[in-house]
């Protein structure tokens, strides 16, 4: 089973290295908790997609969205629907 980001895709068409190292540092070793926003099944292989929210739960008084920090940071944009 694969998962995604859910609402965002690369700034600059695909994650760089950089973008991939941040998202690391962001979300290794956190207390995350996972929102599924969809399910949906790959055409050519089968296999189920999870998209995802992640949140940050490790700071007591406030939720921080992985993929606001990665707009912010201008590595993703949300997708326009």
């Amino acid at each position: 089973m694969k998962a995604k980001l859910s609402g965002v895709v690369a700034a600059n068409l695909d994650w760089s290295p950089e973008d991939s190292y941040r998202f690391k540092e962001l979300v290794e070793y956190r207390e995350l908790v996972s929102v599924v926003t969809s399910i949906e099944r790959e055409t050519d292989t089968d296999e189920l997609v999870l998209y995802l929210r992640l949140v940050d739960t490790s700071y007591p008084k406030v939720d921080v969205y992985i993929d606001n920090i990665l707009i912010q940071e201008n590595r993703a944009r949300k997708l326009e629907l």
